[in-house]
């Protein structure tokens, strides 16, 4: 067997940063109340996706505002650094008692040790839905009989809120003996 010269090969390696990644993720408990509302659960999950280590250099919320806690859970997150595959979260309370829909927007913000940026969004709507008003109407009379020739008779009419809402306006009350 005839051996030749050794040959040698020159192989390059480039060593370049993976791009940045990271998601967000919103969820809001419960979805829904019926009138007047009430109190709304919201928690956001932030989970470094990247193949390195990342600090969370912004969070923003567009109901963060509605909050009294959320200055206290979220924003106490901005700073703080995410292995590869961690995640962090913050909950906080928000109260809705007016009929409608609220939309919830969320971002947030990590770098890496060389200033590269990875931002993600995401949304959570809750709804305050419109219930029914419902009365009870009793009348009642001060006597059920009356001997002849008759006499007065007194009406005592009692309107009654039975549903959840707490303010209601009567609009007008009819009687067929009036």
């Amino acid at each position: 067997v005839d051996v030749g010269p050794a040959e040698h090969k020159t192989c390059t390696i480039t060593n370049s940063d993976l791009p940045l990644s990271v998601t967000l993720d919103k969820s809001a408990t419960p979805g829904s109340l019926p009138e007047p509302g009430g109190l709304f659960e919201f928690t956001l999950t932030i989970t470094n996706t990247s193949s390195e280590s990342v600090t969370i250099t912004d969070l923003d919320d567009s109901r963060a505002g509605d909050s009294p806690d959320y200055a206290i859970s979220c924003d106490a997150l901005i700073g703080d650094e995410l292995a590869v595959g961690e995640s962090t979260g913050c909950t906080y309370h928000a109260t809705y008692t007016n009929v409608g829909v609220y939309p919830n927007d969320a971002s947030v913000e990590v770098t890496d040790d060389d200033g590269r940026t990875a931002t993600d969004g995401a949304s959570a709507t809750v709804t305050v839905e419109d219930q029914s008003s419902t009365i009870t109407v009793d009348k009642v009379a001060s006597v059920s009989e009356l001997p002849e020739p008759g006499g007065d008779v007194t009406y005592t009419v009692t309107i009654t809120n039975d549903s959840a809402i707490d303010d209601l306006t009567i609009t007008s009350i009819e009687d067929d003996q009036f």
